[in-house]
């Protein structure tokens, strides 16, 4: 298996291991932008779109999923910047899968 792989994203913001039908699978948020420490702000080149997402990935960095933003009138007006991963699994006990 690959140590490491290129994935399509800006920033992986947080990373969650989750299992299901018994295979490994990475969640990252990725916000869109990159988190400059140095100026305490989001980057972006002028003029780039803004392209937040949520993926799932196979451990040999393969992209199985990757969410839309959620259908809610704030993203009508703003970005979509996911920072955060929280995973159902059923494996401890979840009846629902959301997405």
């Amino acid at each position: 298996m690959p140590r490491s792989w290129n994935v399509d994203l800006t920033e992986g913001h947080d990373i969650t291991l989750a299992e299901e039908e018994g295979k490994e699978l990475l969640w990252i948020a990725d916000p869109g932008r990159e988190r400059r420490p140095e100026n305490g702000c989001w980057y972006r080149e002028k003029n780039t779109p803004i392209s937040g997402q949520v993926v799932k990935l196979g451990l040999e960095g393969r992209k199985v999923l990757s969410l839309t933003p959620p259908d809610l009138d704030l993203y009508q007006r703003e970005n979509y910047w996911p920072t955060f991963i929280a995973v159902n699994e059923e494996r401890h006990g979840a009846t629902e899968i959301f997405g």
